[in-house]
């Protein structure tokens, strides 16, 4: 593996899109996402994805150009459109719109429409929740997922974040209706790994821990089965209905038409209120991990893994797979190196 620091990683990325023509304020956020992905360990949602983000901007996928803009609405309800531009600046676009309308209203909510893969939505979730706002938001996806008792894929494995204030850190879930996403599939490809759990089919019809052998058959394993099967199709309902836009069945595989729903909530009127709501965030976990303790269980809470990785990253630097190191120098067309100094800054709040 290769190690790099954030703002090495960070300027690397933004300076190839600019390359393709974002604007340079633009390029760095949308770098920061992609470098903050990578930094708190999700690669497959990070790095790993940039080459084929780059590509699409090149096949007229993405528009870099292109701005969300209000379509519709009214009072703390609004609906936006895309205009297919890049996935994670307009979804850092409509939660931050959510949290304006959660301002005035106490709740705001954002059905967006023809955007592109927001990479990973917990960076939305971290973003709010870290600014005081509880946030629910959701995408649909093109349809890579068979619905329970099915062997043909017409669900997508939408994924679903849920990210509150805590003391001194927000508490953030961030997953997939598939049991693994195909993102962590294809990273533990790479690295010849098994799945610690069966996700999904082989070719054969059987539970498989191969990552490979479901990657071939595209037949994911819901989580929950039928209980993760139902919650997809209602996600893309409420996701497609409400903003207007693409339900599953009718987005391509290069995802350029996905509908997202964004929902925050204004946390108290005072600054008091809102630290009181913290607390008692922070106390229900204390709670269950004090009972854990009595056993000498260990409580895993949402979001703890994500600031084991990123502090780990921190102290040791970011570390990318040199075949998508290789991947990214190409896009530069010149050589390139990683220095080991460590991270500095973050362009994001999390």
């Amino acid at each position: 593996m290769i190690r790099t620091t954030f703002d090495e990683l960070s300027t690397l990325l933004a300076t190839i899109l600019q390359k393709e023509g974002m604007d340079q304020t633009q390029a760095i956020t949308c770098a920061a996402i992609f470098a903050e992905n990578t930094r708190d360990g999700v690669a497959s949602h990070g790095v790993n994805r940039f080459v084929r983000f780059i590509n699409q901007i090149r096949d007229g996928v993405i528009d870099i150009q292109a701005l969300p803009v209000r379509v519709g609405g009214f009072e703390a309800f609004e609906q936006w459109d895309g205009g297919h531009g890049a996935g994670p600046l307009n979804a850092l676009a409509a939660v931050d719109r959510a949290m304006e309308l959660a301002r005035t209203y106490g709740m705001g909510t954002v059905a967006l429409r023809n955007t592109t893969h927001w990479m990973r939505g917990a960076t939305y979730g971290w973003h709010a929740a870290s600014l005081g706002y509880p946030c629910i938001c959701w995408t649909n996806t093109t349809a890579n997922m068979p619905p329970w008792g099915t062997a043909t894929n017409v669900i997508g494995n939408n994924p679903i974040v849920f990210a509150i204030p805590g003391q001194p850190q927000p508490f953030v879930l961030d997953m997939a209706l598939s049991q693994f996403s195909y993102g962590k599939l294809e990273t533990l490809r790479r690295n010849g790994d098994q799945l610690p759990y069966a996700g999904g089919f082989d070719r054969l019809g059987n539970l498989t821990t191969d990552p490979t052998e479901i990657l071939t058959t595209k037949r994911m394993l819901p989580v929950g089965m039928w209980k993760g099967s139902g919650l997809s199709i209602m996600l893309d309902l409420f996701a497609s209905s409400l903003s207007g836009g693409s339900p599953t069945v009718s987005i391509p595989t290069s995802e350029p038409n996905v509908s997202q729903l964004f929902i925050t909530f204004h946390a108290g009127q005072d600054a008091q209120e809102r630290q009181a709501r913290r607390e008692m965030v922070d106390s229900a976990i204390r709670a269950m991990q004090e009972l854990c303790s009595i056993t000498g269980e260990h409580f895993p809470f949402p979001g703890e893994g994500t600031l084991r990785r990123r502090n780990q990253s921190d102290e040791d630097g970011i570390y990318v797979h040199p075949e998508v190191y290789q991947g990214i120098l190409e896009l530069m067309g010149s050589r390139h190196s990683f220095a080991p100094e460590l991270r500095q800054n973050s362009h994001i709040p999390t």
